[in-house]
């Protein structure tokens, strides 16, 4: 197989460097022929070009890696699904990372490779996280809660002493730099001691809430709660609120004991280890979850998150193919103490 379409995809991937620095398609009309792509990214480039004008803001430098994770070839055709780890350099403070995945079809025309068509991943907009077994590959190097050490079974520490709505004999002090380690260390590789889901982001920002000293509400029942106890003979044992986004906000919003959160009007508001969700189409169904892990020098809050795996992400989202016009916010403050 003579890979001679790899020449346009690198031009592709080069490109991906310059795009939202300058904020324009050029020259991808020139070798990409699907037109339904190069509206949504103008549209999409428009919408961040204005969101950097906003803050008064740009990007002094993007480097893209590119990662062929699979390819198939058929003559003067070619199907490859990429991974692309972006780099966006807004000063010493604020470097922001993304990993994104798309798969570009391509075909020979007159002894010249075009792509013929881009699908992006649009995972960032599903609400429902599920356990696919093949989606990922778990990290060999898991994270060890401190409460967890020297213990022999695998798998999270449960916390027995919460019930339902019973209270914790004493205080429990939420350690925001914890969560925010967490969040650091498997942004982008998934802590094995816990199921890893085809859409991750509430299962992470649950797993750095944890991390952090916040005690899970173990009820056993997955509409109530919040809580993790792993897989058992193929069987999902977690509750909706621990791996749902439209559960988690609702629970952040409403639980009296335990994790508790208060909701605040500003993203500005936000402390290191709170949690913000994301309602795309303004319907009142939250379908992402991001925690917060460090702020940019005017005090906005860069949140880390998977699904697309991000680490320093500005918080607005703007540059997400799951963004709409119609998007809403809930910002969640985590309490001090539990």
């Amino acid at each position: 197989m003579s890979q001679r379409w790899k020449s346009a995809v690198y031009q592709y991937v080069r490109h991906h460097n310059r795009m939202e620095v300058e904020y324009t398609i050029e020259p991808l009309p020139d070798f990409v022929a699907d037109k339904a792509y190069i509206r949504m990214q103008n549209n999409r480039l428009s919408r961040i070009a204005q969101a950097h004008k906003d803050r008064k803001l740009r990007p002094s430098q993007c480097q893209t890696r590119v990662k062929f994770l699979h390819l198939t070839e058929r003559g003067d055709e070619a199907e490859v699904y990429l991974q692309l780890h972006k780099l966006h350099n807004y000063g010493p403070r604020h470097v922001e990372q993304k990993i994104e995945r798309e798969k570009l079809n391509l075909r020979e025309q007159n002894g010249r490779w075009l792509i013929t068509a881009v699908s992006v991943d649009l995972s960032e907009k599903n609400e429902a996280s599920r356990w696919v077994p093949e989606a990922k590959t778990p990290s060999p190097i898991p994270y060890v809660f401190p409460e967890a050490a020297g213990r022999t079974q695998p798998g999270p520490y449960l916390n027995q002493q919460i019930l339902s709505s019973e209270p914790l004999p004493r205080p429990v002090k939420y350690d925001r730099w914890k969560a925010q380690q967490y969040a650091e260390a498997h942004w982008n590789r998934p802590n094995p001691a816990f199921v890893d889901m085809e859409v991750d982001c509430s299962n992470f920002v649950s797993q750095c809430l944890y991390a952090g000293g916040a005690p899970m509400n173990y009820t056993g029942r997955r509409d109530n709660g919040w809580w993790y106890k792993g897989l058992q003979q193929h069987q999902e044992l977690w509750s909706y609120s621990w791996s749902v986004a439209q559960s988690l906000q609702a629970y952040l919003s409403s639980s009296k004991a335990g994790l508790r959160a208060q909701a605040v009007e500003s993203p500005y508001q936000l402390a290191i280890g709170d949690v913000i969700t994301y309602d795309w189409d303004g319907d009142s169904r939250y379908q992402h979850s991001v925690i917060v892990t460090a702020h940019a020098p005017d005090g906005a809050p860069l949140v880390n998150a998977r699904t697309t795996d991000s680490r320093h992400r500005y918080w607005e989202y703007k540059d997400s193919y799951a963004w709409t016009e119609r998007t809403k916010y809930k910002f969640f403050h985590i309490s001090d103490y539990f």
